[in-house]
């Protein structure tokens, strides 16, 4: 199944934290799954595989997470 969570951030603080650790569990259990996100570029590393960026100036964060 393909999964999509939609979240202000991805991977920090509380409900970033939470939506990659139900990410990591689907994940884990053979499901395919994205968060979707806008707010705060910054991504770990280990949660990159998840981020998918939504709303304005994405073309901006895109490159502030390379």
């Amino acid at each position: 199944m393909k999964l999509l969570f939609i979240n202000s951030v991805c991977g920090i603080g509380s409900t970033g934290s939470i939506c990659t650790d139900l990410a990591q569990e689907y994940e884990a259990q053979g499901h395919e799954v994205k968060i979707a996100y806008g707010r705060n570029a910054f991504v770990p590393e280990k949660f990159r595989k998840y981020a998918e960026i939504i709303g304005e100036n994405n073309e901006q964060r895109n490159n502030e997470l390379r």
